[in-house]
C-alpha cells in the first residue's frame, strides 16, 4: 500500500518504533508506540483521489457519515467531536472526520492506535438524530459550500498533477 500510493518514508520516531510516511496531503504512521502498542494512523487532509469506503474530501458530512454507518461503523460523540468506531477481527478502529463550516468533509483519519475498546453505549443506540441535524445544516449552507469546493478541487488538481489518480483505503491491506 505504501508503494501503491507513492508514500515516501520521512522519519522514525526517536522514542518508539513508529515510522512516518507522507505524500501530498496524506500522512501514514505505523509501528509500535512508546507504550508498546502497535497500530497505525492514516490521515487524508484533502487528497480527493484517496477514499475511505468511497468517502473523499469534498463530500457532505451527512453523506459521509451515512456511508460509513451503512458499512457498520457506529457514531459516537466525545466532547463535541463526532467519531466513528468499528470492531474488525477483534480490533477497534476509529474514523475521525474534519468538516468545514459548510458541512463538507475536508479530510479524515483512520486509526487503531489508542483505541482499545468499544463504548457499550454504541451497541445500545442508533444515533440518527446527528445525521438529520447535519442534513439540515448542510442544506442551509450548501450554496457557499459549492463555491468553496470548486476552489479546493482546482487547487488539489494542480497539486496532484499526474500522480496517483484514484485509490481506496483497505484496512486488510494496512494490517498486512
Amino acid at each position: 500500500m505504501i508503494k501503491d500510493l507513492g508514500l515516501k518514508y520521512t522519519r522514525k520516531s526517536s522514542d518508539s518504533e513508529v515510522k512516518y510516511y507522507e505524500k501530498d496531503k496524506i500522512n501514514y504512521a505505523v509501528g509500535t508506540d512508546y507504550s508498546g502498542n502497535s497500530g497505525f494512523e492514516f490521515t487524508n487532509s484533502g487528497a480527493t483521489y484517496l477514499t475511505l469506503y468511497g468517502v473523499k474530501p469534498g463530500q457532505s458530512k451527512s453523506e459521509a457519515v451515512n456511508t460509513w454507518k451503512q458499512m457498520g461503523w457506529k457514531i459516537f460523540t466525545d466532547d463535541g467531536d463526532e467519531i466513528l468506531l468499528k470492531e474488525i477481527d477483534g480490533k477497534v478502529y476509529e474514523i475521525n472526520f474534519f468538516p468545514n463550516t459548510y458541512g463538507k468533509i475536508t479530510g479524515w483519519r483512520l486509526r487503531n492506535w489508542r483505541v482499545r475498546s468499544m463504548p457499550n453505549a454504541l451497541f445500545n443506540s442508533d444515533n440518527n438524530t446527528s445525521v438529520e441535524e447535519m442534513k439540515e445544516q448542510e442544506e442551509v449552507e450548501n450554496e457557499n459550500a459549492e463555491e468553496n469546493l470548486e476552489e479546493s478541487e482546482a487547487s488539489a488538481q494542480m497539486a496532484e498533477g499526474d500522480e496517483v489518480q484514484n485509490a481506496e483505503i483497505d484496512i486488510e491491506e494496512i494490517e498486512e
